[in-house]
């Protein structure tokens, strides 16, 4: 699993960064000469389409890997194409260093990226696999001489290590489990708890996004 650190701040914006392009020089100067003059309208005119022009292009050639891999059968692909806007969005405003609060910014995009890893991954609800171990073993079903039915044997679980990492959600989850459940065997108490904990991840990043996207502008 990817793990995203946050990018490097600019010592400087991009306003104060020197060019040497000439048609930016030269925009630059009728825009501080001529402004709203019919010169300034003309470069208008032609500049901004020839730049969406290249930069559509540009998009397009970025893009591509991700439509060409994507598929319609779960939300991972969803995500992926979320992280890559969010990548694409964090170096474009961080490189540019216009923002007051770029800072924040760059917080809350790393940590939407690494949230959207550990959703991805089902990595806090598969987390529990890691406190026990099983023994698979495939036998002839009953039912059909063809099929094959899963048999698993627990050979050794640590759930009390596992169930001290989070200590008030376990609390909360015995105290339902205890409504619902006849026999609430701990292993069952862990694949719950990594479900509750899986819920809380993608939660989270679904009200940073909520609370903040509006934020994520140049």
């Amino acid at each position: 699993m990817k793990q995203y650190s946050q990018l490097p701040l600019p010592v400087n914006s991009s306003w104060d960064r020197k060019t040497y392009n000439p048609i930016s020089l030269f925009r630059s100067w009728v825009y501080t000469n001529w402004r709203y003059s019919w010169l300034d309208k003309l470069l208008d005119n032609i500049i901004n389409p020839v730049n969406n022009f290249f930069e559509g292009i540009a998009n397009i050639i970025k893009w591509a890997p991700i439509i060409y891999k994507d598929k319609n059968w779960d939300d991972h692909y969803i995500f992926e194409i979320l992280k890559f806007k969010l990548i694409q969005q964090r170096k474009y405003l961080v490189e540019n260093n216009r923002h007051m609060g770029i800072e924040q910014i760059n917080k809350y995009i790393t940590l939407c990226l690494n949230l959207i890893e550990r959703v991805q991954e089902e990595y806090y609800g598969m987390e529990y696999m890691d406190y026990h171990i099983n023994k698979y073993n495939w036998l002839d079903a009953d039912w059909s001489p063809d099929a094959r039915r899963l048999e698993i044997h627990n050979i050794s679980e640590n759930y009390d290590d596992y169930f001290k990492k989070y200590p008030n959600t376990h609390r909360k989850i015995l105290i339902e489990g205890n409504k619902h459940y006849n026999e609430w065997n701990r292993e069952t108490q862990a694949m719950e708890l990594g479900r509750v904990n899986q819920k809380r991840c993608q939660d989270l990043l679904f009200k940073i996004l909520n609370e903040k996207i509006n934020s994520f502008w140049d």
